[in-house]
């Protein structure tokens, strides 16, 4: 039976039998009076057996069999070893083992681990190429760490150590072929089939996962621009525009812009804008024209001065009769004009339309009083 080196186990030791009889199955011994030796290759130990639970623990299973726990330091020596029991009135017992190291316990006991085998052909120069049978190394069948290694091992590998004579060997292109082969191998990069780099969690997946143009131009646009600032990039122009820290490229002409849009005032050569706080009064200001035609000016202006004043007097004063000094002499001269009060309780009011003129009285549509 094997034992796995320094480790504590618990074995079965019997059967113990009546020595008088041989056969009789001693099942109540008493633990204490048991003599235990156990022997690491040809060294003897002595060790005290008891029933209390702890250290070197035995106790009766059945028929005669016993159990009895071995410590890791009782473990501890590798090769032979052997545990013999003897009791007054009770024929001897022993029981062989061999205590092996831990991981060769563990791969063929165990089996959570595997024996470590060192080929010594391979340092000897005894496995050669022409010892290898074609197609013998699939590195498809190679584990994904070991194939990780393998490419991490290739692009970590100084150009310069595989630069031969030839100069088209890749080393020398790439540590000798200078900007042109540079741009070239850019350009076969980019040019590459996405489909032969489509591995779990690379790059080519993620832009070969059929994203669609819509998709792609709306991350972009997107994206925040505080996370691409970089000097002179398009993104911190877009900051400084949303910011107005600059105006066509000047920081001058946008805080200038700032204080005529905020009313701040400004003052600079041949240009001063006042603060919105030092105007006052009234604009003056010509008008020349209406929606750019100088004739619907003339037509307003004219129009504007067809007014006639005229006196609201004592009399007949009602919602829609009015008493009046206008100086026209002719009935109904004034029908179809607008009457409008300027002064008194109802001054503003006006756009009455005059429906008769009784030389003194003028007839007005609408019910309110004009005064």
């Amino acid at each position: 039976m094997y034992l796995k080196q320094s480790t504590a186990t618990t074995i079965t030791l019997g059967p113990f039998l009546d020595d008088s009889d041989g056969k009789t199955a001693e099942t109540g011994l008493t633990v204490g009076s048991i003599d235990v030796d156990i022997y690491k290759n040809t060294t003897k130990s002595d060790i005290t057996a008891t029933a209390s639970g702890g250290n070197n623990d035995m106790a009766h299973i059945a028929n005669g069999y016993y159990s009895l726990e071995l410590t890791s330091g009782n473990t501890d020596t590798l090769g032979r070893f052997m545990v013999t029991a003897n009791i007054n009135g009770a024929l001897p017992v022993w029981r062989e083992f061999v205590v092996l190291p831990a991981n060769v316990y563990d791969s063929l006991v165990a089996g959570s681990d595997a024996l470590q085998v060192h080929a010594n052909e391979i340092t000897a120069n005894l496995i050669t190429a022409a010892t290898i049978a074609d197609n013998a190394i699939d590195a498809g069948a190679l584990a994904t760490s070991a194939r990780d290694a393998i490419a991490d091992a290739v692009w970590d590998e100084p150009a310069y150590d595989h630069q031969l004579a030839d100069p088209y060997t890749t080393g020398w292109l790439l540590h000798e072929g200078g900007s042109d082969w540079t741009e070239l191998i850019a350009d076969a990069v980019w040019d590459e089939l996405l489909a032969a780099h489509a591995a779990a969690g690379s790059a080519g997946e993620a832009l070969s996962a059929g994203s669609s143009p819509e998709a792609i131009a709306d991350a972009v646009w997107d994206e925040d621009a505080t996370a691409h600032s970089l000097p002179n990039s398009t993104g911190l122009w877009l900051i400084y525009a949303k910011q107005g820290t600059y105006l066509y490229s000047s920081a001058t002409a946008a805080e200038n812009l700032k204080k005529v849009v905020d009313g701040t005032g400004l003052t600079m050569p041949n240009v001063t804008i006042g603060a919105v706080g030092s105007v006052s009064g009234t604009v003056a200001a010509n008008l020349v024209a209406i929606d750019s035609d100088p004739v619907l000016l003339d037509k307003l202006a004219g129009l504007l001065g067809a007014g006639v004043l005229g006196l609201v007097t004592t009399g007949t004063n009602t919602a829609t009769v009015v008493s009046t000094l206008l100086p026209s002499t002719e009935a109904g001269f004034y029908k179809d004009k607008s009457f409008m009060a300027i002064t008194g309780g109802n001054a503003g009011q006006g756009g009455k339309l005059v429906t008769a003129y009784d030389l003194s009285l003028i007839h007005i549509s609408e019910p309110t009083r004009p005064y």
